[in-house]
């Protein structure tokens, strides 16, 4: 808070309880005005706060105090059934900085959503090694209507992955994206571009990473000290930082260069990355023609989008 023209700093207040919190005043909204064209009637839900890990590269769990806090499963259902019924939210995205954290947790969203009969789907951030450790669940949650997994791979390495506190390996991420694809779970993978290593060589060889996963939909991340991350302290304290433009700070534009590639040179590689992915003839076919209809439907929307968005440059 401010006073006399100069900062005070105020004690931290304790962790409100996530059960406590009132249903969102979606009465205010215009409902009817959400929608996203693949995913049709969406809206997005939180099931808890914060995360219990550590990534250098993340702010949220400072921001959240390093706890994971979840919500009960039946009041989860309950604001789903009430989006669902009353406002015809047919699509959910869990919001959760780490969704797959517990699992008796995932088990008793799946049971109220199944009980109840709710035709529902939904999309879900979590981390690989968890998907593993919950494997069980996998078939239940994708009864339930868990049709996409966000998955952090974030490095094609163990030795960055190490160097992200990241808490994974390269075979768990693997693992992960295969069991997603036997439970006919789409999987869409985030990999972190533009680490102070980084070097068009890496980089190539983070795409190539990227094209043995095989993972459904490859999304790649500009690599952003977020202001409260161990990285941002580290970047600012060596002078790496050439933006302060906090605009800037969202996951696809350059903030500092790396050892080896000036800020230009990565936003270059960082079209490339999608270029490579995305237009290559085998994924292309495997997407448009795809046994999982929703995942079917995705890549020809976006084939689609990008016909249209060439032909209206080109007129």
């Amino acid at each position: 808070m401010r006073q006399n023209g100069g900062l005070i700093k105020t004690p931290d207040q304790p962790l409100i309880d996530v059960d406590e919190l009132p249903i969102p005043a979606y009465h205010f909204l215009p409902m009817n005005k959400y929608r996203f064209t693949a995913f049709g009637k969406f809206t997005t839900i939180l099931s808890s706060r914060g995360c219990p890990h550590k990534c250098t590269f993340c702010s949220e769990w400072r921001f959240w105090g390093a706890k994971w806090r979840p919500r009960d499963p039946k009041a989860v259902v309950d604001e789903m059934e009430i989006l669902n019924k009353e406002y015809g939210r047919e699509c959910f995205w869990f919001g959760d900085d780490c969704f797959n954290v517990d699992g008796e947790h995932i088990h008793g969203i799946c049971e109220e959503i199944i009980k109840r009969g709710l035709d529902i789907s939904w999309y879900y951030q979590g981390r690989a090694d968890l998907v593993i450790k919950h494997k069980e669940l996998l078939p239940e949650m994708r009864k339930a209507g868990n049709l996409m997994a966000q998955i952090g791979v974030e490095s094609s390495t163990d030795r960055e992955l190490r160097e992200f506190n990241k808490q994974l390996t390269t075979r768990e991420v693997g693992e992960a994206v295969e069991l997603l694809r036997q439970n006919d779970i789409v999987c869409q993978g985030l990999l972190l571009i533009g680490s102070r290593n980084d070097s068009a060589r890496s980089i190539e060889h983070k795409v190539r990473y990227m094209k043995w996963l095989d993972v459904d939909f490859p999304i790649f991340t500009m690599f952003t000290p977020f202001p409260g991350s161990d990285v941002y302290e580290e970047a600012k304290a060596n002078g790496q930082l050439e933006t302060v433009d906090y605009s800037l700070y969202n996951m696809a534009n350059a903030i500092m260069p790396t050892e080896y590639l000036s800020r230009r040179q990565l936003t270059s590689w960082y079209h490339w990355c999608f270029t490579s992915c995305y237009t290559d003839p085998v994924k292309l076919a495997r997407g448009l023609f795809s046994r999982n209809s929703w995942k079917r439907r995705v890549w020809r929307h976006m084939v689609w989008f990008t016909i249209k968005q060439f032909i209206h440059a080109i007129w």
